[in-house]
């Protein structure tokens, strides 16, 4: 009977120490997540002082117009300056919601929601001369939302599709109001995502394998799911080979 219960003994002992050492782990992998969620968001801070300096720079440089060469330079470093911008808002807004702020919005009453999207669209368009955007904007009325929220939501959306869409077919853009709703989406043709795929792209460092090295950190589509929820809306996405991928986003107005 004592050996019964020796036995008894040690087996709870054992079970207390695989349930500490679980615990332990546990903590450790939430205090590394933390602690590099902290850095990244200090680094994305730090990061925004100097690249201003690149930006103001570059639109000095643009605006030479007696020396095209140069104005040529000062356009092309407006442009990685704003995808740098465009990476470190990323950056930022994912450690902010990674450390408990949530996706933060200040909604806001606009009148001309269109012209801002469409803003994002023409910028875009310049980042990238040899592609073609079909876009399609019909809004009207008022709208309480973030406007430079949406504003990042196209500007993710269309440049996902700018870079994972075949190059020799247009993406196309459409915005419209169905039943106090906007309904904004953006596809590509190209190759399509695997549907076992699909329920992973919005997950953050989620990149597809066919990504170019250096085509982003992977938060982007994350980022812009995060946004639509913010506003209490819905983004979905279908590929196939016929249709080519669409992201569509749904947000009450």
């Amino acid at each position: 009977m004592f050996e019964v219960f020796a036995n008894l003994i040690g087996m709870q002992l054992d079970s207390e120490q695989r349930q500490w050492s679980t615990e332990s782990q546990l903590l450790r992998e939430r205090e590394t997540a933390t602690l590099r969620e902290q850095f990244i968001a200090v680094l994305g801070h730090d990061l925004r002082n100097p690249l201003s300096a690149v930006s103001a720079t570059a639109e000095i440089l643009s605006r030479r117009e007696a020396e095209p060469d140069i104005a040529a330079i000062g356009h092309r470093l407006k442009r990685t300056a704003s995808r740098m911008a465009r990476l470190i808002d990323d950056v930022m807004d994912f450690a902010r919601g990674r450390m408990g702020s949530g996706m933060a919005i200040a909604l806001n009453d606009e009148s001309e929601l269109g012209v801002h999207l469409r803003a994002v669209v023409d910028e875009l368009c310049m980042a990238y001369p040899s592609r073609v955007v079909d876009c399609s904007i019909s809004l009207s009325g008022p709208a309480r939302c973030d406007i430079a929220r949406l504003q990042q939501l196209m500007s993710n959306l269309l440049a996902n599709a700018l870079t994972h869409g075949s190059p020799d077919a247009p993406v196309v853009v459409r915005a419209i109001v169905e039943e106090g709703m906007l309904v904004l989406s953006v596809s590509n043709a190209g190759e399509p995502i695997p549907p076992q795929l699909l329920p992973r792209v919005f997950e953050p460092y989620w990149r597809p394998k066919t990504s170019a090295p250096g085509g982003g950190l992977g938060l982007g589509l994350y980022i812009c799911q995060q946004i639509v929820k913010a506003h209490g809306g819905t983004l979905e996405v279908c590929s196939s080979i016929t249709d080519g991928t669409r992201f569509t986003a749904r947000i009450p107005l």
